[in-house]
């Protein structure tokens, strides 16, 4: 009995002060990043999509996808108002949905989801992440595409495909083929 209150208390102080830090880090570190809070944030959209003279339409999460051919979802990278069903429907009905990197990846919570990223939409890319691994700065990971040799200088994914098709393939260590 002393044992488990010892363990409950440590437990509660180990969250509480877990909170704490995360807190302060928190008011330390998210007034220095830049992040746009007005329309400049769309900078970020691709420039084809301008050049080419596409006319877009900026919806909610919450609106109706039915009226559209594509979706574009860049960086969606946190997962809410049940917009990953939404998006799969909206594939599911003959609708394109352009996902990028890291879509799908932490929950509405922040929490990130398991079994890999995209998370809820692996069935509809095809193919999920199991490890990301970053690359020291002095080295490189060398991987082909197109039949080309190219160095990755940041970070390499160890991915599985589930109905998708690879470009390109690692060369080398623990992620060669992948």
């Amino acid at each position: 009995s002393k044992m488990l209150t010892v363990a409950v208390v440590i437990a509660y102080a180990s969250s509480l002060g877990a909170a704490l830090m995360s807190t302060f880090s928190g008011y330390a570190i998210i007034p220095h990043l830049s992040i746009a809070a007005d329309m400049e944030g769309l900078k970020d959209l691709p420039n084809v999509v301008f050049e080419l003279n596409i006319p877009i339409d900026i919806v909610s999460t919450k609106d109706d996808f039915s009226k559209y051919e594509i979706v574009l979802a860049p960086h969606l990278h946190l997962i809410k108002d049940d917009i990953d069903n939404k998006l799969i429907d909206f594939a599911n009905n003959g609708g394109t949905v352009l996902l990028s990197l890291f879509s799908g990846y932490v929950s509405e919570s922040g929490r990130v989801i398991l079994g890999g990223y995209p998370g809820p939409f692996k069935g509809l890319v095809g193919n999920w992440v199991e490890d990301t691994c970053d690359i020291l700065d002095d080295e490189v990971q060398p991987f082909t595409y197109d039949g080309r040799d190219y160095e990755a200088k940041i970070v390499c994914n160890v991915i599985h495909n589930e109905g998708s098709v690879s470009l390109g393939e690692f060369k080398e260590d623990y992620v060669e083929g992948m």
